[in-house]
């Protein structure tokens, strides 16, 4: 594997990372939640090689398919970046190297790791003077959101619980910190949770509304669409499948009110062409004050659906050095 091949697919992806000269280093560790920890060592002789590093707060060994993997992107995906050719294998079950090397070097499969257990958190209507659960309340919560949105006492966040809507199986949960542990650390999934590889879902009668957080999704909600969230806006393929599958059931629409920055109007553009290719009609929108839908609707006002765009959207966005030519 290239590393130019690599990084396009990490920028892609909104994975965040930074390089030195010899290294890629990512700022998400999950084996133990360090930041800027796990280091990856380039190497470009042998591109049928994935790359190997190890995180260096906790000494997990990683590489660059294992990572990928624990982010929640499919095998599937990972052996094409790095360039393998048994996808016929793979089909049928049978390991590849690729796959072996995630035995043998990687972390625990997520399945054999994973307890989404939801006794240690509490729902909002038996502590309603709790601080978590006045900010959930002041964000738009409603009863109808009593198994999806809990509240935890002790590290006074709020947590978005990720249900199957068939089975109402835990798939994971996301906890939204009042006073965040570290600056940079707002949110955290439990152990195990894919998010990349789920949407959660505020069913409404409305067309559906892709966003980028849960309470963003909650306003969508009370906007009166299907409200549907991404957890960011780097959006996965294995998500756009589940919002084709959900526009295909429901026969609505699909709206995105992403934010309007560089990675929002980015992951506007994957909604939009993943929609375009099944004839699903799609559009923008945006509050009518603020930052994002929660902002408009705490403010009691609205949001504005902006004009269709009549681009080619299988061309990608030309993005000019701030500079400009020289």
């Amino acid at each position: 594997m290239l590393v130019d091949d690599f990084v396009n697919f990490l920028d892609h992806n909104d994975i965040g990372y930074t390089t030195n000269d010899q290294s890629i280093i990512f700022s998400e560790a999950p084996c133990c939640g360090g930041i800027n920890k796990i280091y990856l060592f380039k190497n470009d002789s042998d591109p049928g090689q994935p790359f190997f590093g190890k995180c260096m707060k906790c000494d997990q060994p990683w590489n660059s398919f294992t990572y990928l993997s624990e982010l929640g992107h499919e095998l599937k995906e990972l052996d094409i970046l790095h360039g393998s050719t048994d996808l016929k294998d793979m089909e049928l079950g049978v390991a590849t190297s690729m796959e072996f090397d995630l035995l043998k070097s990687g972390p625990k499969k997520a399945e054999e790791i994973v307890d989404f257990d939801l006794g240690f958190f509490v729902p909002l209507a038996e502590k309603p003077n709790h601080p978590a659960s006045k900010y959930a309340i002041s964000r738009g919560w409603t009863t109808q959101q009593s198994d999806s949105i809990l509240v935890d006492l002790f590290t006074n966040s709020v947590v978005f619980v990720v249900r199957d809507l068939e089975n109402g199986k835990v798939m994971g949960y996301q906890r939204r910190f009042l006073v965040p542990p570290r600056p940079e650390m707002k949110v955290k999934s439990a152990k195990g949770f894919k998010k990349t590889q789920h949407i959660m879902e505020f069913p409404g009668s409305g067309d559906i509304l892709v966003c980028e957080g849960p309470f963003t999704a909650l306003s969508a909600w009370h906007y009166g669409y299907h409200a549907v969230c991404t957890f960011g806006a780097g959006v996965s393929e294995r998500q756009i499948a589940l919002i084709i599958a959900l526009a295909r059931k429901t026969g609505k629409k699909v709206g995105v009110a992403f934010d309007l920055d560089k990675a929002g109007r980015k992951g506007y553009r994957v909604v939009r062409l993943g929609m375009y290719w099944e004839k699903i009609p799609t559009y923008q929108v945006r509050p009518e004050t603020g930052n994002d839908l929660n902002d408009s609707w705490k403010a009691k006002k609205g949001l504005v659906i902006l004009p269709s765009m009549k681009d080619d959207i299988t061309v990608p966005e030309l993005e000019l050095p701030e500079e400009g030519f020289s």
